[in-house]
């Protein structure tokens, strides 16, 4: 009984810790400007309960997340003056949490289980969305708009928008963007471990609502790069749908079809291929969000010194914070906002090259056995969220957990065509 009901409370554990991880939006506490998520509160409390039942514990010392860790130290070290020791902590914390979750869902964790956190982080999100939504209908929504920024923040994902004068959501995640990946991300997996796809389709649909409504280009982006990723053609479908790629794109080109985040697509697209002349200036101009994720980026490769020893460890944890704050924030009025910048150039500016050849070693060995959606969808992160940001150890986990499982039930259905031919 005893055995049963450890099994059972770590089965669980696991499950809640997979769905506090794609609640990028729920707060436990904060110190200083830096706010703890629930998914390190209960991270920690499943290492405590691990302890507790007495189980064995994961090889924490090898492995290269390890030594992505003892880099972070020894490039915080270079830079003693700068660092801020949070993010350190964070780092701990977020790899500490990867090892532990995958060692034990791999052990304790089967595949049932695994698909249930699946589903009930696309239903939590597609139901907290509806709720939110409910709330914006009967004028009950209490906004909060810091000084000098355009948009302000509401109760459960509501966002207004004080210049086009419009609502979007992000429901349990903390911007669209993250939320359209998040639920775009858990619907891949399960896409790939469920065989019947009859069984997926009212998942679907809570997915393509929950995009139209987070109005996020990143989100349109990746649902289109799941949905064809998915299909196989014979020369006459390959056709078929050639033709309607061509209809489409003259739509989505020369129309007004769709709403503000499908123009800004369009407005960006034509913009990359007007062949303008100071590009990262016009592309602020027409999409400030896109801006934030590639302009930085490309100023700083373009005052990069390779000469100066800190363009390959870095200049510290979470120094570019103020580095980056300068560049998309200039003027006094907006100067007491601050900019989080992405992986890239986030990392780069924090860690160095070292660093970023470190995690790309790592992130690489994850994927490169998964489907080009997936790769693809590791970049858009990569532009879109830095290393301490639940997105991509929420991307990075499920990958993990999903080449496992998939690994599992094709020695499971290999072993049962044996049985059958005995």
């Amino acid at each position: 009984m005893y055995v049963l009901n450890k099994h059972y409370l770590i089965q669980l554990s696991l499950v809640i810790a997979l769905l506090f991880l794609a609640f990028t939006n729920l707060i436990a506490f904060e110190i200083g400007r830096v706010s703890f998520s629930l998914y390190v509160v209960v991270g920690f409390l499943f290492i405590v309960l691990i302890s507790f039942l007495r189980v064995k514990i994961p090889p924490i010392i090898t492995g290269l997340p390890s030594l992505i860790f003892l880099y972070i130290l020894i490039a915080s070290a270079f830079n003693i003056s700068a660092f801020r020791i949070t993010s350190v902590i964070y780092s701990f914390l977020f790899i500490i949490y990867f090892i532990y979750l995958t060692y034990y869902s791999k052990k304790y964790l089967p595949v049932e289980g695994f698909l249930k956190a699946l589903k009930c982080i696309i239903v939590f999100f597609f139901f907290t969305l509806i709720f939110s939504q409910l709330i914006v209908l009967f004028d009950l929504q209490e906004l909060h708009r810091p000084e000098g920024y355009f948009q302000s923040t509401g109760q459960l994902g509501i966002q207004y928008n004080h210049i086009t004068n419009t609502y979007r959501f992000h429901s349990l995640s903390s911007e669209p963007s993250y939320a359209a990946l998040v639920v775009i991300i858990a619907f891949a997996a399960l896409n790939e471990l469920i065989y019947e796809k009859r069984k997926l389709v009212v998942y679907f649909l809570m997915l393509l609502y929950m995009i139209t409504f987070f109005k996020s280009s990143i989100g349109y982006i990746a649902l289109a790069l799941l949905v064809f990723g998915q299909i196989r053609f014979s020369k006459k479908h390959l056709t078929i749908f050639l033709l309607l790629i061509f209809t489409g794109s003259i739509l989505f080109f020369f129309t007004n079809l769709g709403g503000r985040g499908v123009e800004r697509v369009r407005d960006v697209v034509f913009l990359f291929f007007s062949f303008k002349g100071n590009f990262i200036h016009e592309l602020n101009l027409i999409d400030s969000s896109a801006h934030a994720r590639i302009g930085p980026f490309v100023r700083y490769i373009q005052q990069i010194n390779l000469l100066d020893y800190h363009s390959y460890i870095g200049y510290g944890a979470s120094s570019s914070e103020q580095f980056f704050t300068k560049i998309i924030y200039p003027e006094e009025w907006n100067s007491n906002l601050v900019f989080r910048p992405p992986f890239f150039p986030g990392f780069l500016y924090d860690y160095g090259i070292i660093g970023i050849l470190l995690v790309g070693v790592f992130l690489w060995r994850q994927v490169k056995n998964q489907s080009l959606f997936f790769k693809l969808t590791l970049l858009i992160i990569l532009l879109n969220s830095n290393f301490n940001t639940q997105l991509l150890w929420f991307f990075v986990i499920i990958l993990v957990l999903t080449g496992f499982y998939i690994k599992t039930i094709s020695e499971k259905r290999r072993d049962e065509w044996y049985i059958s031919k005995l």
